[in-house]
């Protein structure tokens, strides 16, 4: 069997030769040999930008996070006075 410099060999027990597979050549859609500017300071197209209603649901949920953070250390912090004021037992 002859075995051309490209191909992978797959190999069984002992060394015997189970299959060849063609190495596929690099795709070069996305590839070009035009240099490329990484200083190009472009606007970003308006497909690439984040429409404006996500930046709101991310505010609100960033407001309700920082809400229910103080809630739960505010009651904390406040527990023992009120319960001094109220004049509480823990029985």
């Amino acid at each position: 069997m002859r075995v051309d410099p490209g191909e992978t060999l797959i190999l069984g027990e002992a060394g015997v030769l189970v299959e060849t597979i063609p190495n596929m050549p690099p795709n070069r859609q996305h590839m070009s040999n035009q240099p490329v500017n990484l200083t190009d300071q472009s606007a970003p197209v308006a497909a690439d930008r984040v429409p404006a209603y996500s930046w709101y649901a991310l505010a609100v949920l960033t407001l309700v996070y920082v809400l229910n953070f103080l809630d739960r250390t505010l009651i904390y912090i406040l527990f023992t006075p009120i319960k001094k004021e109220m004049a509480f037992t823990d029985l």
